[in-house]
């Protein structure tokens, strides 16, 4: 399966293969609690007992956890990752997935690039077909729902026992990548000063913002769900009808037109691409509203992926330090970890006036209340997009 614009991708040469393989052996065999019951049997014999077994801890350190994963891979001929990845995302994906084969460089990462919002239906359609549709998603848990649901998730995995910090250790199976922030206002300073913003969302239900709005399809129901947390699904209902009835159009090309300046505001964005564009010179401000939804990036494990191990060192290496620094480094504060105090994105939150773990200002994507916004976003993609 090709890597999107990753196609002329090179395999590199297992040259270390056979030298991880045998160290992985007594480590793989130790760790599935395996033993040598004195039958003699050849190393021919020994190497398929390792084949198919699982690293699952403990080890006593993340970097620890990752080369018993790589030498556990690399045991059991696990050469190559299936990774779902957002389209919007691909890029950081992309640039994520050199830098791991650079580090292990007996996996092969290949992105499977989807619709955000249609992920989980996209991949559990296929898990009901019998296909090996991905090994590892990374998502919220909105777009994650069907598969959630369906019990696809890999929730078995001690992930603290394979050396991941407990902060990034999320529910029902998943490991915490980053976070983001959805119901922002994106604008463009050229034309509107931030003063002249309303308090409220509601304020742009005023004429004088008539035809100056835009959001974006997916991204912007998404973002209305967080809303609807907080206020009530009636209450964002009619928020955004009298909002398309002031002239909002949802459209793909929300950010160009707010570039452009013909549509200079969007509502109900999110924050991952305006610091890019901010630290690239272009016109581009923000400004947060109560009711801020803090989505939470998850990374897991599909359940019977036929490389287990490949699928663990991905998840595990993907919240990394080293990982983390690219993805930070790309995102500008756009995204990132709010349980970090030197992450970015918590920087920019405070520089934009809040504190990222106010709760009585932030709403925070959780497994007790992402249906609810699921359904909510569902509701207005239906009543509003179509």
């Amino acid at each position: 399966m090709p890597r999107s614009d990753h196609e002329a991708h090179v395999r590199r040469p297992r040259a270390r293969a056979l030298a991880l393989a045998l160290a992985a052996m007594a480590l793989v065999a130790a760790a599935c609690g395996s033993s040598d019951d004195g039958g003699g049997e050849s190393s021919t014999g020994s190497a398929a007992e390792a084949t198919g077994a699982v690293f699952a801890g403990p080890a006593a350190s993340a970097e620890e956890g990752l080369d018993a994963l790589y030498e556990a891979a690399v045991a059991n001929g696990e050469d190559t990752v299936i990774l779902a990845v957002s389209t919007t995302s691909a890029q950081i994906y992309g640039d994520l997935a050199e830098a791991f084969e650079e580090r292990f460089p007996d996996i092969t990462v290949e992105l499977k690039e989807m619709d955000f919002i249609q992920m989980g239906s996209v991949v559990q359609s296929e898990l009901d077909a019998g296909q090996r549709t991905a090994d590892v998603v990374t998502n919220a848990f909105l777009a994650l729902k069907p598969m959630i649901d369906a019990g696809s998730i890999d929730e078995s995995i001690d992930w603290a026992a394979l050396g991941v910090p407990d902060e990034r250790v999320a529910e029902a199976g998943f490991v915490f990548q980053a976070d983001g922030l959805c119901t922002t206002v994106v604008y463009n300073p050229d034309v509107i000063d931030e003063a002249d913003l309303p308090d409220d969302l509601e304020g742009f239900l005023d004429s004088e913002w008539s035809n100056q709005l835009s959001t974006l399809p997916s991204n912007g129901v998404a973002c209305m769900g967080f809303y609807a947390l907080r206020e009530g699904l009636d209450e964002t209902t009619e928020l955004v009808e009298g909002l398309r009835d002031n002239g909002m159009i949802f459209t793909d090309d929300a950010e160009q037109l707010m570039l452009a300046g013909e549509r200079p505001v969007i509502v109900f964005h999110y924050s991952i691409t305006a610091p890019r564009l901010e630290a690239q010179g272009a016109p581009v401000a923000e400004k947060l509203y109560p009711g801020t939804g803090v989505f939470r990036t998850r990374v897991a494990v599909v359940e019977d992926t036929p490389v287990p191990n490949a699928a663990r060192l991905v998840t595990a290496w993907m919240v990394s330090p080293e990982a983390m620094q690219i993805f930070e480094d790309y995102h500008q504060g756009g995204q990132g970890f709010v349980a970090d105090p030197d992450s970015m994105l918590v920087a920019r939150t405070e520089a934009l006036g809040q504190d990222p773990t106010d709760e009585s200002f932030f709403v925070y994507e959780t497994l007790d209340n992402f249906a609810d916004r699921a359904e909510a976003a569902t509701t207005f993609r239906e009543l509003f997009v179509g």
